[in-house]
């Protein structure tokens, strides 16, 4: 009898430790109806995305061509309201608006990698 009832145990110990086939979830919130993301073309791994992201200049670094932003929240789940550095592309820093300015910028992500394009003053 206790030979069947380890044989019962072994059972079904290898049935609950059997692999299933893994199910694949996507995992990325969806960009919420007043968030312009616009992935761009490439593979899905390397999209780039793209939000409007308003905040206030906090500083700019003329060596490493990086702006601080004090950004407010980017809805959808994308990113809390922070402090952050952000490297500038398509401009050079020393055009951009006094620090301590409202502005509006292009934030771009890609791949975990953030940077700013279009950074403008709001009146």
């Amino acid at each position: 009898m206790k030979n069947l009832l380890l044989l019962a145990l072994i059972v079904v110990v290898a049935v609950a430790c059997q692999q299933t086939e893994p199910v694949q979830t996507d995992t990325a919130p969806p960009p919420a109806a007043n968030v312009d993301a616009t992935p761009s073309s490439g593979s899905a791994a390397s999209a780039e995305r793209t939000y409007t992201m308003n905040g206030k200049l906090v500083s700019c670094d003329t060596v490493k061509n990086e702006v601080t932003i004090d950004n407010e929240e980017i809805p959808g789940g994308v990113m809390a309201p922070m402090v952050m550095a952000y490297e500038l592309r398509g401009a050079k820093v020393d055009s951009l608006p006094p620090d301590g300015s409202k502005i509006t910028s292009t934030l771009h992500e890609q791949n975990g990698k953030y940077w700013v394009t279009d950074v403008k003053p709001v009146q």
